[in-house]
């Protein structure tokens, strides 16, 4: 089976809570978001959520305070909604996202 790219997005701000209204491609089968955190404050305030669904942690986080400062987490969800714009929402003190559907 082969996976195609479907619609991505970054959010641009460093809000609490930072909200993208987000459109998964029309087949897709997998939410992929990427946090990054920028400086030696590690983010904090929990999970990401589209259309309220709660996303998985996939265990797989880099974080490295010494001279460049920063980290990433990986966030998924299976079989998401399709079809409309639905909120994928961070819940920030400090970090940016970006996201992706896969089909």
């Amino acid at each position: 089976m082969a996976w195609t790219l479907g619609t991505t997005a970054t959010s641009a701000y460093n809000n609490t809570p930072d909200t993208v209204s987000f459109t998964c491609s029309a087949t897709a089968k997998l939410i992929v978001v990427s946090v990054w955190i920028n400086g030696t404050t590690a983010r904090a305030g929990g999970v990401p959520t589209y259309n309220g669904i709660p996303l998985t942690d996939s265990g797989q986080a880099f974080v490295f305070y010494a001279g460049g400062e920063g980290g990433t987490s990986l966030f998924y969800l299976t079989d998401p909604s399709t079809g409309s714009a639905f909120d994928l929402v961070l819940p920030n003190t400090n970090g940016v996202f970006g996201m992706m559907s896969i089909a």
